[in-house]
């Protein structure tokens, strides 16, 4: 409940309400807003109406009537008459809900089960409201919070709507393109989804990565590892198709065809050490790679083309 007046007609009442406590034994929550020395919905407001009035009948020259969709919080529209002004957005209808108390919890009285209640203003400040009012079984969403990162909190508000199916009218399932800000421009849809880049963190340079993920430059067996390489001018050249966010990677089943072919180089090698013939391995059944570990994805930019695969594996597993 909110209370509207003066400061000193509300002192008394405010005091006698900290003082006392709920049935469950808990202090009665009372707090002042701050609304810089005017208390709206109350007759401080009266001095000020005839010149908000004046002003607003030269904005609103044709009033127009309220649809049924529109539940006033001011008036209640089942004892109004079918031509009561009340019912036309007009400068008089204005005046009156700046001026007369906020009927919440009636106007919410009309909000339908599981239905998806959106708070357009500064800060969530119905929501607790709402939740007593209609119950857990609606969905609740506020474009800005307060002392939240308005950006953040929006871009979570626009997926939450395109989650729940509101910007898809007429059953119509939109696409990413279609829904996001921008549609085919590009370049909205990117100022619209930022990278937080406040914190910095320390990430390794290239050739760190290539010695930690197991590549080797020029095909070192140092680290125990069976290096591969690849020809992405003739043979490999269809592994640049595999194109993610206009980014080209290394796909997965490049690094089965690695683990192949060095369990074929291993073989060979043991069979010369043993002094058997190299034989085809192309008829071999039931060869199972399993626990293939791949530490980090590998971008095949045009710098990073002459690439090598060191390859470990052990053949009791």
């Amino acid at each position: 409940m909110t209370l509207s007046g003066s400061v000193e007609g509300l002192k008394p009442l405010l005091n006698e309400l900290k003082d006392m406590q709920t049935p469950n034994g808990k202090p009665v929550f009372v707090r002042r807003l701050e609304t810089f020395g005017i208390a709206y919905h109350s007759p401080q407001l009266d001095p000020t109406l005839p010149i908000l009035r004046e002003n607003l009948s030269k904005v609103l020259t044709s009033p127009k009537k309220r649809s049924k969709k529109w539940v006033s919080t001011c008036v209640d529209d089942e004892v109004l008459g079918e031509d009561d002004p009340l019912r036309y957005l007009s400068a008089d209808y204005h005046c009156t809900n700046f001026r007369e108390k906020v009927e919440f919890k009636r106007a919410l009285s009309k909000c339908p089960e599981n239905a998806i209640i959106i708070e357009i203003g500064p800060h969530a400040l119905f929501r607790g409201s709402a939740k007593k009012n209609v119950g857990t079984s609606h969905t609740y969403l506020a474009p800005m919070l307060r002392d939240t990162n308005s950006l953040h909190v929006f871009q979570h508000f626009y997926a939450q709507l395109w989650a729940n199916k509101v910007l898809a009218p007429g059953g119509k399932t939109l696409t990413p393109t279609e829904a996001f800000p921008g549609g085919e421009n590009r370049w909205i849809r990117q100022q619209f989804f930022n990278w937080d880049h406040s914190i910095e963190y320390s990430l390794p340079t290239v050739n760190e990565m290539m010695k930690n993920t197991g590549l080797v430059g020029g095909g070192s067996t140092e680290d125990g590892g069976i290096p591969i390489e690849f020809d992405f001018e003739e043979n490999d050249k269809w592994m640049l198709d595999h194109v993610i966010d206009e980014s080209v990677l290394f796909p997965g089943c490049g690094y089965l065809y690695a683990a192949w072919k060095a369990f074929q180089i291993h073989t060979h090698r043991k069979e010369l050490a043993d002094g058997v013939a190299k034989q085809d391995l192309s008829p071999v059944t039931d060869v199972v790679i399993n626990k293939l570990k791949i530490p980090q994805g590998v971008r095949l930019d045009d710098s990073n083309r002459q690439l090598a695969l060191s390859v470990k594996f052990n053949m009791d597993e």
